[in-house]
């Protein structure tokens, strides 16, 4: 879980922050994290805490780059394979309900859940 959820986020940052600093253009660095790295879950604490790494590293990013959309984008849980496409409820949502509140928050916070189910 560290080599997949914490080395590519780092370096990808480290590669692209100077890239985007001399860009005329906007750009935005999305790191997917999750609502775990927020709230500790027991039986999880490696997945945790490479999550809650990603949420920090984002953070301190998004201070130090403002001229740089730095986003932790933190759901909860989402209908995917990796939920066995459990079907919405209460706090499922779907794919596209996910991104679309990505999208709707970037450029206007450095974290965001997704969805108003997973802010509450």
């Amino acid at each position: 879980m560290i080599a997949i959820n914490i080395v590519p986020t780092t370096l990808l940052s480290r590669h692209l922050i100077p890239k985007f600093m001399v860009r005329k253009n906007k750009c935005a660095i999305i790191n997917v994290t999750s609502l775990a790295g927020v709230y500790p879950t027991p039986y999880f604490s490696v997945y945790c805490g490479t999550k809650a790494y990603g949420n920090f590293l984002t953070s301190c990013l998004a201070s130090e780059y403002p001229n740089i959309d730095i986003l932790s984008f933190r759901p909860s849980e989402v209908s995917t394979n990796m939920t066995a496409n459990k079907p919405e409820d209460i706090m499922t949502i779907s794919t596209s309900a996910c991104v679309e509140g990505l999208f709707n928050e970037l450029g206007y916070t450095s974290s965001t859940y997704g969805h108003w189910k997973h802010e509450v």
